[in-house]
C-alpha cells in the first residue's frame, strides 16, 4: 500500500507532503487498490470548469482522508 499525498499548490508525483500532488482527481487516477490519499486542507473540484455533473470517483479499495495541514506523518495528528 501507498500513501498519496495532495495539497493546494502541489505539483509534485505525491510521494510526500513537500512532493505533493495538487491536482485530487489525478490522484484519484493514479490510485490503486490498497492505497490511501492525504488530502490537506483546500477546496479542491473534479474539473476547471463550471461542469456540475463531474464528480470525485473513489476507486475501489482505495481510503480517502482528509484534514490534514500538510505535515503529518500519521492520520492520528489530523486536526478536526
Amino acid at each position: 500500500a501507498q500513501t498519496i499525498f495532495v495539497k493546494m499548490g502541489g505539483n509534485g508525483n505525491g510521494t510526500s507532503w513537500a512532493d505533493a500532488m495538487g491536482d485530487l482527481q489525478q490522484a484519484l487516477k493514479v490510485a490503486q487498490a490498497g492505497n490511501e490519499i492525504w488530502v490537506a486542507a483546500g477546496k479542491y473540484t473534479p474539473t476547471k470548469d463550471a461542469d456540475r455533473n463531474i464528480s470525485f470517483q473513489i476507486p475501489s479499495d482505495v481510503k480517502l482522508y482528509g484534514g490534514f495541514a500538510g505535515n503529518e506523518t500519521d492520520k492520528n495528528e489530523r486536526n478536526w
